[in-house]
């Protein structure tokens, strides 16, 4: 085996860091994270329950449940998701040589099945940042999809509409071409579903009319939701009733100009619009690593979002009402690399940087008063009155972040280490970790237990 690329590859990095060393500067104060001293770690006295989606691969997932204290699994439903007051699970099984997908309906409070019905097809379901966006705010709806094949035809992807109590299908397609599609959301009143439209340089938002069983034509939502094929677009969030999906957009990041900003979009479910509203310009950056670290918290009245990039150390408050930003403050930094050695690793080893993605970054407390969203290293605890914050638990990449009912716990999945990490939201203090169930997407619920 030729060693000579890795040996200058060493190299470099090598004479890379002796001339950092020696250029070593006084650090800035943002450089730095603003982070309280690490309390002494506590015993894991936790008793609560977590629903924790899983991933296995691109098409199977299960919800999990584990006990939070001993990190034992007590249940597990393969295919499955969360109604939206997180009240219901669906889970799917095969059956007929996988020709039909039975759906069981369960109580997640005391875990009892309350009906279950087939509909034909081998179905999943529609399954999108975390299982969100499936099914309908009061849950009287479904979306079910396949894993897309190929044809002669082109790519092929089913979308079928299930009514949860009677088991009705109210709508089924099938969406063919060279381009694919992705499930995004659906409408509270079910009348709509919407869906990503990936090919052609872009990503495109359509909608399904479920009515006429027809995909409405590119540009219905008008040119908003265009995402070009140079950009970064986050996790979409829904408001408290389902009607609004909002993400971050990264704009073009090749272009620089008074208009290309980044920008909340917002979609309006029911009325099948779509809007942007615009960060200030000096928010843009090209470094991709930081546009993955977009988080958006929508309030519960749904009135109000907040923006927030703790490795950009930005926070943006949007008025939803006014379709505008009502202020900006600068927040802590989180921890970074060096640039230039991140730059260098890059360039030397480009495959073995692996990408993080946002499911959950960010999470309003409770009282309504804390911000708590992922940075580069650790968590932001951001002050909603005055925008106010500092850093919790500097040395993990955290993916999602989930709190207790009562606020006092913090749960945050690192999939960069396969643990859940538990912290006191009084000081920050660590209360024990879990190992995660394979690929940990998202803590769907907790429940406190005696």
């Amino acid at each position: 085996m030729d060693t000579r690329p890795r040996r200058v590859a060493g190299l470099a990095l090598a004479f890379f860091l002796a001339a950092c060393t020696a250029q070593v500067a006084a650090p800035r104060p943002s450089d730095t994270p603003a982070a309280s001293a690490s309390p002494t770690p506590r015993v894991n006295l936790s008793n609560d329950t977590l629903y924790v989606r899983s991933l296995t691969n691109s098409a199977a997932s299960a919800v999990i449940v584990l006990d939070a204290h001993t990190g034992r699994t007590m249940q597990t439903y393969p295919d499955a998701v969360m109604s939206p007051d997180r009240k219901t699970l669906f889970w799917m099984a095969r059956a007929g040589g996988a020709t039909q997908t039975i759906v069981h309906v369960v109580d997640v409070t005391n875990a009892r099945e309350l009906r279950s019905f087939p509909v034909d097809g081998n179905l999943i379901p529609a399954t999108v940042e975390a299982g969100r966006g499936v099914v309908t705010p009061q849950g009287d709806h479904l979306v079910l999809t396949n894993s897309p094949y190929r044809t002669e035809a082109g790519w092929i992807t089913k979308v079928v509409l299930v009514d949860t109590t009677t088991g009705k299908v109210d709508a089924a397609t099938e969406l063919k071409g060279e381009v694919t599609y992705g499930f995004a959301a659906i409408a509270p009143d079910a009348r709509s579903l919407l869906v990503n439209q990936y090919g052609e340089g872009s990503t495109g938002l359509r909608i399904f009319d479920t009515a006429s069983g027809t995909l409405l034509p590119a540009g219905a939502l008008g040119a908003a939701p265009a995402r070009s094929q140079n950009g970064f677009r986050s996790a979409g969030v829904l408001s408290p009733d389902g009607r609004w999906l909002f993400s971050i957009d990264a704009g073009d990041l090749l272009a620089y100009g008074p208009t290309d900003t980044p920008f909340v979009l917002a979609v309006d479910l029911v009325g099948k619009r779509a809007q942007r509203i615009a960060l200030p310009i000096e928010q843009k950056t090209w470094d991709f690593e930081k546009y993955l670290l977009w988080s958006l918290a929508v309030t519960p009245d749904g009135t109000g979002v907040y923006a927030v990039n703790p490795a950009l150390g930005v926070i943006d408050e949007l008025d939803v009402r006014a379709m505008r930003v009502r202020r900006t403050a600068q927040i802590t930094v989180s921890a970074a690399a060096d640039a230039r050695l991140v730059a260098l690793w890059q360039a030397l080893f480009p495959a073995a940087d692996a990408k993080r993605y946002i499911t959950g970054g960010a999470v309003l407390s409770p009282d309504g008063r804390t911000i708590y969203a992922a940075g580069m290293k650790g968590v932001a605890v951001i002050d909603r009155e005055t925008l106010g914050s500092r850093m919790w638990e500097t040395t993990h990449e955290f993916d999602h972040l989930a709190l207790a009912p009562d606020g006092a716990r913090l749960y945050a999945t690192s999939n960069t280490d396969s643990k859940i990490m538990i912290i006191d939201t009084r000081d920050g203090a660590s209360l024990g970790t879990l190992a995660t169930p394979s690929y940990a997407q998202a803590i769907l619920r907790i429940d406190p237990r005696d």
